[in-house]
């Protein structure tokens, strides 16, 4: 069994995250990184084309070098997917050395975190972990759920984060009224009116829910 994890969202937006490696898997964790706004640097004595075009385009910043243990020095994160395990050991001592947390791609063993499989509609983001035993079998649930998921929904979001806006405007100091609230908007049918389509009756149903308190 997988240690107990503590499930996070972390904001990578300017910050800086270290990628050893530059082959196709180290690709598929730069694509993961992308959408985050990370400021990404790979270091590879052999980079892929795809990682390179990258690199011309302004998203990400490549050292095609060897690893050295100072390339740690300001990432937040660490992921390492070369195929030379003596590589990943060092630089998963050097990161947990330095108190960065690493990934070691197909090495769980030497995993501070795993990455889970993820369905994004708008700000919301589901993720399924097998806690680093199967991600295959995480990715493919992530696809069975994310298929039951209504494209309307990233509206939807963006109404229950003005009746959010609205709670705490009405109860700025009464975080139990706002909690006991905002678990009633998700309880209106402003879901399904989003989806059928009908955006202002969706509001409506939300501020009656709000002003009826």
């Amino acid at each position: 069994m997988p240690p107990d994890l503590f499930p996070v969202m972390m904001k990578l937006a300017g910050r800086r995250v270290l990628v050893v490696g530059a082959g196709k898997v180290a690709i598929r964790k730069v694509r993961d990184l992308l959408p985050c706004g990370a400021t990404i640097l790979v270091v590879a004595p052999r980079v892929d084309a795809a990682i390179r075009n990258l690199a011309s385009a302004g998203r990400l910043r490549i050292q095609q070098r060897e690893f050295h243990p100072d390339d740690i020095v300001g990432t937040v994160l660490v992921f390492v997917a070369t195929d030379d395990p003596s590589v990943n050991r060092l630089v998963v001592r050097s990161a947990r050395a330095r108190g960065v947390p690493v990934n070691a791609v197909d090495q769980p063993e030497l995993c501070d975190f795993y990455l889970a499989s993820v369905v994004r509609r708008g700000p919301l983001l589901l993720a399924v972990s097998s806690g680093g035993t199967s991600p295959a079998l995480a990715a493919t649930l992530a696809r069975e759920l994310g298929a039951n998921l209504e494209e309307s929904l990233e509206q939807y979001l963006a109404l229950l984060s003005e009746a959010r806006a609205e709670t705490r405007r009405l109860f700025p100091n009464d975080p139990e009224k706002r909690f006991a609230l905002n678990r009633s908007l998700v309880r209106t049918n402003a879901r399904w009116l989003v989806s059928a389509g009908n955006i202002d009756a969706a509001r409506r149903a939300l501020w009656k829910v709000i002003h009826a308190s």
